[in-house]
């Protein structure tokens, strides 16, 4: 056994293997939310936030809308499932007030969303993480073959 190869073999698969199964899980939801049904709702509230990075300052935006299913009134949070499943989004994408269709699950109508689907960095993550995954499972089985 190579503990010189060991080291950096879990070191790889570990975070690999949690971005695998964090993607799957966004994708898998993400592919649910097509099957949504929708309703009408509104903006409630916004707010945008700068970001401290090395680079120039990120600005990102959460926001709070609110929609009815069956009489009863709901608020979300969640715009879609790209920026880590979150509800950061460009700021001057919804705006306080607006108008807006909420696509909800019909079994559980608390979960809801603005924006379907999956996002293009659920696919990347996904594609880094079975990599970073792949390439500490076969650092894993060269530290147990090298003699």
């Amino acid at each position: 056994m190579n503990v010189d190869i060991l080291v950096p073999s879990l070191l790889l698969s570990l975070p690999g293997f949690v971005t695998v199964v964090w993607q799957g899980r966004l994708l898998v939801a993400a592919f649910r939310s097509t099957r949504y049904a929708h309703t009408k709702g509104h903006v409630k509230r916004t707010a945008t936030f700068s970001l401290r990075s090395p680079g120039p300052p990120e600005r990102i935006s959460a926001l709070v809308y609110k929609y009815t299913v069956g009489g009863r009134e709901y608020d979300g949070y969640r715009v879609g499932f790209g920026r880590f499943g979150g509800s950061r989004y460009g700021p001057d994408r919804y705006v306080q007030g607006d108008a807006v269709t909420v696509w909800y699950d019909p079994d559980r109508p608390e979960r809801a969303v603005l924006e379907t689907g999956p996002a293009f960095e659920n696919y990347l993550l996904l594609v880094l993480g079975a990599l970073l995954l792949g390439t500490g499972i076969f650092l894993f089985v060269q530290a147990f073959g090298a003699a």
